[in-house]
């Protein structure tokens, strides 16, 4: 769907309040800097955290507010990650809490928080505060765009997704926003990510629904094997449609948020720093789930791998070599067969020693597949990641 349709399904979401706003954070004229989204009869939260040790106080703060079960609003800020800045980042994430709370009239800790930018710079709270204020004056609107907007850094477009379904007999949706193109390595989920359900479903719920589907597209992608400080997915239920939690609605939601976080996954991939063209990589016939993701990883981390896609080079070798290293796996290199696109390159073990331009015509798109087969079992994973080009070193040198 396109952007303008996305932005039409989250602004249907009943019961959300969102928006954004110019607070000159980014010191760059008047882009917007700082979003919010409220959600006054909000009946659950859940999030996935970075598990970087070196996670900023944006993040512990909102790790409470999700373990509490209870949140009805979030503030973003871009262009300061506020991280690496000792007690005066705490406290300026408390200050943000406590200020945000006063203005909408709920708990501090019912406030989640979140940041990306710049990492060791101090948060300027003298243009922070001021801006939150005045954004949230105007708290009662529904501007998707803006918020997108105000959560970009390195990012040079939108990402947004949406999803209707029903359940029972209700119409519901869920729908939601991403910023990344940098600094992607998923250890958890990727960057920052903020959906909303209209569902009336508690915390408890939201939760496992959330790390289900978080394993099978946030944590299957990466631009560059880094992961932030500063990065959360938080799912909030605005509690307007009464939907009981049975096996049938359960399943449908899962089915909706796997479309809308695959959606926003892929669209972080694809506006990865410098990409070009976008990576899939299939691993079939595995004996278990976890190897089959751990080889597709594997593979879309390769530097050779990204490097030959990039160059339109199908040097297959470097496929194969790059799931091969992935310890405890039932890789066998006589029973594994690979695909660039629709060519077959390896038949159980076999090359079939076609002509180089054959497979390279696989390489020309925007996007490329490559599909490795271990034929050992019966399950699968796919991951998704991005090309490795100098315009990386451009954008990430004068990044600071």
């Amino acid at each position: 769907m396109s952007v303008n349709e996305n932005v039409k399904i989250l602004e249907s979401i009943s019961g959300l309040y969102l928006g954004g706003y110019h607070a000159g954070i980014k010191n760059s004229g008047t882009k917007k800097d700082i979003a919010y989204f409220f959600a006054p009869q909000a009946t659950g939260i859940a999030g996935v955290f970075t598990k970087n040790n070196f996670f900023a106080p944006s993040v512990a703060w909102s790790r409470n507010v999700v373990k509490s079960g209870k949140a009805h609003a979030i503030i973003v800020n871009s262009g300061n990650a506020n991280a690496g800045n000792g007690r005066r980042g705490e406290e300026d994430v408390e200050m943000t809490a406590r200020e945000a709370a006063a203005l909408l009239g709920i708990r501090p800790a019912e406030v989640a928080v979140a940041s990306t930018g710049k990492i060791g710079v101090p948060m300027p709270m003298e243009k922070f505060i001021p801006g939150v204020q005045q954004m949230l004056a105007h708290w009662k609107q529904t501007d998707a765009r803006a918020a997108a907007e105000a959560i970009m850094t390195t990012d040079t477009v939108m990402k947004l997704a949406g999803s209707e379904f029903i359940a029972g007999s209700e119409p519901c949706v869920v729908a939601g926003m991403t910023k990344g193109s940098g600094m992607i390595a998923p250890n958890m989920a990727t960057t920052l990510t903020f959906i909303a359900t209209d569902l009336n479903w508690s915390h408890d719920v939201l939760q496992h629904c959330l790390r289900e589907v978080n394993e099978a597209t946030f944590n299957m992608v990466s631009v560059d094997t880094d992961t932030s400080s500063n990065d959360m997915v938080l799912l909030l239920a605005t509690g307007a449609k009464n939907v009981p939690v049975t096996t049938e609605h359960r399943t449908q939601f899962v089915e909706a948020l796997f479309h809308v976080m695959k959606s926003l996954a892929v669209q972080i991939v694809q506006d990865g720093e410098g990409a070009t063209k976008l990576i899939e990589a299939r691993v079939s016939g595995a004996l278990n789930v976890d190897e089959a993701r751990r080889m597709a990883k594997s593979i879309i981390d390769s530097p050779l791998v990204k490097t030959a896609v990039c160059g339109e080079d199908p040097n297959w070798g470097r496929v194969l070599a790059a799931a091969g290293k992935v310890e405890n796996t039932s890789f066998a290199q006589e029973k594994v067969s690979l695909s660039f696109g629709t060519e077959l390159i390896v038949v159980d073990g076999e090359p079939l020693c076609q002509p180089r331009e054959v497979y390279a015509a696989q390489m020309k798109g925007r996007e490329v597949l490559i599909a490795l087969d271990l034929n050992q079992g019966e399950h699968e994973a796919t991951a998704w990641g991005c090309d490795l080009t100098h315009g990386y070193i451009d954008i990430n040198t004068e990044y600071s």
